[in-house]
């Protein structure tokens, strides 16, 4: 029995599959995301729940250097083993 370095699938379909199942968590949280039941009203009428967001208390530029320093430590440390 021989074997042929032919690949089982087109290149593209690896790269479809990929993009379709990367994309599809994100495409259902938008979907079915109901943080508030109605939103125009809520948050016209509790105008404290933008308070976090101007105050930049969930994401800030010391944060985004954090995640970005931790996301370069994490590919060199995988570089490492490949």
């Amino acid at each position: 029995m021989a074997f042929s370095g032919q690949q089982i699938y087109e290149t593209w379909l690896y790269s479809l599959f990929n993009v379709f199942y990367a994309s599809l968590p994100i495409v259902i949280y938008a979907l079915v995301d109901k943080q508030y039941r109605n939103k125009n009203k809520c948050l016209m009428v509790y105008p404290s729940l933008y308070q976090p967001g101007i105050k930049s208390a969930h994401f800030n530029a010391k944060r985004f250097w954090l995640w970005f320093f931790n996301a370069v430590a994490q590919s060199v440390i995988v570089g490492q083993f490949w």
